[in-house]
């Protein structure tokens, strides 16, 4: 690719105490197919308790353009991060990358190559991946995942798929959007979802391109699994009541049919254990929303 001295793309990666995510996540950008002119990397340390400057020190001189924000005090608040990284940026275009993923290595050379072919677009959700085959929780992540792409997708004339479904695991956005747009600083998880939702009520569509991607290394225990899940349910009361007339919706989980395909991909044994987390899943779910609307906002 030809050589720039323009800082083309700002890739933002928040993080937390995750010190040996975020040196596998660095390493994969330190050896992108494109020039380390064109990018640069702002890495926004939400207060960790360890010393992350030991990790970005590692990779100052193999990432061009790095740079550490960090953030004194643990916020809680992946939102308020982002934005935080946002405001730091040069690049024409915003990517977003959590520290527990690994992008491709063409990632941000593809991500220059379809926002300049597709000017007129805004955002672009690239492909999400699960890098952890043997983990239960990853396996079902994916699992549920390529269930929302299909019901989400839909045609559109520039022969790729618009997407009602955002996830900044891999994410990039046009610059100029964060004039009128921003995360949310407050809830504690969904600002993405929240995000889309303001897009989506400013008709402004996101592409889906598959060729950007990007895997995500999900390690959890039944603990966070429940606990994320919970957190969810939260956040979505407060979003519902904002957006109560968006009609997009998640495939419903606990049917015979869920059970089948779960049967047909996984085997029985596998197939079990994860229906049982998709019960738990929507019972920590459904309290963390009936928590948020009993008590929280009574």
């Amino acid at each position: 690719m030809k050589m720039s001295k323009k800082i083309l793309v700002s890739v933002v990666i928040p993080t937390y105490n995750r010190q040996h995510y975020l040196k596998n996540c660095l390493e994969r950008l330190a050896n992108q197919t494109i020039s380390q002119n064109s990018f640069e990397v702002i890495v926004v340390d939400d207060g960790s308790t360890c010393d992350i400057s030991r990790v970005t020190n590692q990779f100052s001189n193999r990432i061009k353009n790095l740079s550490l924000i960090r953030i004194e005090d643990n916020t809680g608040k992946p939102g308020f991060v982002r934005n935080t990284g946002v405001k730091r940026a040069k690049g024409d275009v915003v990517a977003f990358n959590d520290d527990d993923c690994i992008a491709a290595i063409d990632w941000i050379e593809k991500i220059v190559f379809y926002h300049k072919r597709f000017r007129n677009i805004n955002v672009i959700q690239g492909l999400l991946d699960n890098a952890n085959k043997k983990n239960v929780y990853g396996v079902l992540w994916k699992f549920i995942l390529d269930l929302n792409i299909n019901q989400k997708t839909r045609h559109s004339k520039l022969k790729y798929d618009y997407i009602d479904l955002l996830g900044t695991d891999n994410l990039s956005v046009k610059k100029r959007i964060f004039n009128k747009f921003a995360f949310s600083n407050d809830l504690n998880a969904r600002e993405d979802e929240l995000f889309r939702l303001q897009l989506k009520k400013s008709s402004i569509d996101i592409l889906y391109i598959p060729g950007i991607a990007v895997k995500h290394d999900c390690r959890k225990t039944l603990f966070s699994f429940l606990k994320q899940n919970f957190i969810y349910g939260s956040a979505d009361f407060s979003m519902k009541k904002s957006f109560s007339n968006d009609k997009t919706t998640s495939p419903s989980l606990m049917n015979f049919a869920i059970f089948k395909l779960l049967f047909q991909k996984h085997g029985f044994s596998k197939c079990i254990k994860m229906f049982v987390l998709i019960i738990l899943k929507n019972v920590a779910y459904l309290t963390g929303f009936l928590h948020q609307k009993l008590f929280v906002r009574a």
